[in-house]
């Protein structure tokens, strides 16, 4: 198997044992997952997607912004990760704009205090198994403490609060998606241009059209089911905790 194939492959599994591993966990664990009570659907759909276009459009200007040093200077290494993480909240500012101006809650990004603990330990008990599934396709399941270790060490950990953030994004647009076009156009159409994005590479690289088409389908395959996933849980905490440890375990942060 080609080494892009197999990692593509462990991302694939890396995911869906997350999501298999929450709805076991939704099943069988009393308790788990804590009530989440239903949304109310805003009168005017058609603003909240114009508001998120902008949100999602201040959240790209800021972020060129930080990538041409016009956000907080960085200063001695002690204090790099700090200017980090205050220039990620300045980056994603928008999101929290776009919620005051419509006065919502962040429950509408999928995030509530409630069962907090529970769904921390949820998290990283379902990251830890999506990232054995990762290495053990990989072929590198010894590393598995190594990987482990790792989302404690420093240069991991100040990238905590801008995956969080990013999943806060997707999900603060996906809900309004799904407000504005129901639960499938919400799902379908980020599945779909998640996995033709995936079709210019694949040509450049002079895959086989059923090469490309299998990637296709499992990439919008995989998206589905996380967005599945998400719909029944509402939550994103435990989503971010996943993402988080498996950025880590491809070295995304290296």
């Amino acid at each position: 198997m080609p080494v892009d194939a197999q990692f593509f492959a462990a991302i694939v599994a890396g995911y869906a044992t997350a999501c298999m591993a929450w709805l076991a966990a939704a099943r069988w664990i009393p308790g788990f997952p804590p009530d989440e009570p239903p949304q109310d659907q805003p009168n005017r759909p058609w603003l909240d997607i114009f508001i998120a276009v902008l949100v999602v459009a201040g959240i790209f200007a800021l972020g060129q912004a930080y990538r041409a040093g016009w956000l907080l200077p960085e200063s001695s290494r002690r204090w790099n990760p700090l200017i980090f993480n205050l220039n990620a909240l300045i980056w994603y500012l928008p999101l929290f704009v776009g919620l005051l101006a419509r006065r919502q809650p962040t429950s509408t990004i999928y995030l509530r205090p409630a069962g907090l603990h529970k769904k921390i330990f949820a998290g990283v008990a379902i990251a830890a198994a999506s990232v054995a599934a990762y290495l053990a396709v990989m072929g590198q399941l010894p590393n598995y403490g190594q990987v482990l270790q790792g989302t404690f060490e420093r240069r991991s950990l100040q990238h905590a609060l801008p995956v969080f953030l990013e999943g806060a994004v997707i999900a603060y647009v996906f809900v309004r998606l799904r407000w504005l076009g129901g639960t499938w156009l919400a799902i379908l159409l980020p599945s779909l241009l998640f996995a033709a994005a995936h079709i210019p590479r694949g040509l450049a690289a002079g895959q086989s059209i059923a090469h490309i088409a299998a990637y296709f389908a499992l990439t919008g395959g995989i998206t589905v089911i996380v967005l599945l996933t998400l719909i029944r849980s509402r939550d994103i905490v435990w989503l971010g905790i996943v993402h988080y440890v498996m950025d880590v375990a491809i070295g995304a942060f290296d």
